[in-house]
């Protein structure tokens, strides 16, 4: 069986008790070494090795999926891998067999799920019949039974017909049906009445929420969410910043349009900080950037987007001017010199626009960088050339021989890794 191909089992309902050792009687084994016993780990260990998510794009090792359906010793320990993680893509007939399995036993092991609408373009998928339409809605799901839950993503196209009628659905069974103080992630992209966020109030213990804004009641109740940890609200940039005086944040998201914040920022927990900063004076971001060294001094890793191609205004707008050096000087120098003031900043990320190839950016990053622990920074250069391509450059410190530019195809890769590291410290 081709192990890109997505699998469904209708496995065996009853399910022997897991024992602590398992009997090796029927190996051919002669003498007193017949009454040998593998340790439970052994087999769980084995198993973990052919775990990946079930469900959208990725699929199971077929070799699981045997395990489950040909030993009862072993179906317990197989299906918590197989809906360990969990991806339902609405209205296809994969999504409606996959809930079947939950609805009869497996809701329990769901640790993580994914829903996410396969839009109306679903019948014309080819002829593969997992994709297939089925009307299956992902509001009949069994959270009720979704005991081990922990995180949670919602992703529905917000120009598809009907999408507010399915989220709406959604949301209205998790405020009645999902277990309270369960999740410890949520994430929704997209734009959700706030009403449907209610349920949250039952997750106090959440520590990462990602939406696009919420109902303003729950930003200003002090009992809403006291444990989060890291916020994004591309939406909502002043409901963020309330959240930082009244949570203990150690990761937040901020999307600015103007440099003006009313009072410094209670920032001295945060760790992780990424700004987008669509307010275009130079003078203005380095001011900006320098009070937050103020009331932001510990910060581990920062992200900084600036302009993009349609409203970069750091170069001339003549790929050929001689001046043009100089007013990557006027902008980028200073930036990279703001950054000593955080005496413990270890990751960076800067995406911006330029006229400018890789090659001298880099050179003068290497030149003007003194922040004194950064290990790695990312440069994701948009290219307002014609003739030339974007580019996304590392430079890793290397030891004391300086910094080593590396050429890397995905930074979110790099960004997951860095935001994990210092929010896990």
């Amino acid at each position: 069986m081709d192990s890109n191909t997505s699998v469904h089992v209708e496995l065996p309902v009853t399910v022997d008790a897991k024992p602590d050792l398992l009997p090796v009687d029927h190996l051919n084994i002669t003498g007193s070494s017949k009454n040998i016993r593998l340790p439970w780990e052994l087999f769980t260990d084995l198993l973990e090795r052919f775990a990946t998510p079930v469900g959208g794009t990725q699929h199971l090792d077929p070799a699981l999926l045997v395990f489950a359906q040909t030993c009862r010793v072993l179906q317990s320990e197989a299906e918590r891998i197989i809906y360990r993680k969990v991806t339902i893509q609405t209205r296809t007939s994969k999504a409606a067999n996959i809930n079947d399995v939950l609805q009869k036993r497996a809701a329990k092991y769901v640790e993580c799920l994914s829903i996410v609408d396969s839009g109306p373009g679903v019948n014309a998928r080819g002829s593969n019949a997992a994709n297939a339409f089925s009307p299956f809605f992902a509001y009949k799901l069994p959270f009720a039974r979704m005991t081990r839950i922990r995180t949670l993503d919602i992703f529905f196209i917000d120009d598809i017909p009907g999408h507010e009628r399915e989220t709406s659905r959604i949301f209205k069974k998790l405020n009645t049906d999902l277990p309270v103080d369960t999740l410890d992630e949520f994430r929704t992209f997209t734009s959700s009445p706030p009403r449907d966020l209610q349920f949250l109030r039952r997750q106090s213990l959440l520590r990462h929420l990602y939406a696009a804004r919420l109902p303003d009641e729950l930003v200003n109740d002090p009992s809403f969410l006291p444990r989060l940890d890291n916020l994004e609200l591309p939406k909502g940039p002043e409901q963020a910043i309330k959240f930082l005086e009244t949570r203990p944040l150690r990761g937040l998201y901020l999307s600015l349009h103007s440099s003006r914040i009313k009072s410094p920022l209670r920032g001295s927990l945060l760790r992780s900080l990424e700004l987008n900063l669509n307010f275009t004076s130079h003078a203005d971001r380095l001011s900006f950037l320098i009070l937050r060294t103020e009331d932001c001094p510990n910060l581990r890793y920062l992200s900084l987007f600036l302009a993009s191609k349609e409203s970069s205004i750091f170069l001339s707008d003549d790929p050929d001017d001689d001046e043009d050096d100089d007013e990557n000087i006027e902008w980028f120098s200073p930036l990279i010199k703001v950054l000593e003031s955080w005496s413990k900043l270890e990751a960076l990320f800067l995406e911006f626009s330029t006229y400018s190839r890789s090659g001298p950016l880099a050179l003068m990053f290497k030149e003007s960088c003194r922040a004194p622990r950064l290990k790695s920074a990312v440069l994701s250069i948009q290219s307002m050339s014609l003739t030339d391509q974007d580019e996304v450059i590392e430079l890793r410190r290397d030891g004391g021989a300086g910094w080593k530019v590396i050429k890397i195809l995905e930074p979110s890769d790099w960004k997951d890794e860095w935001k994990s590291i210092v929010s896990d410290e």
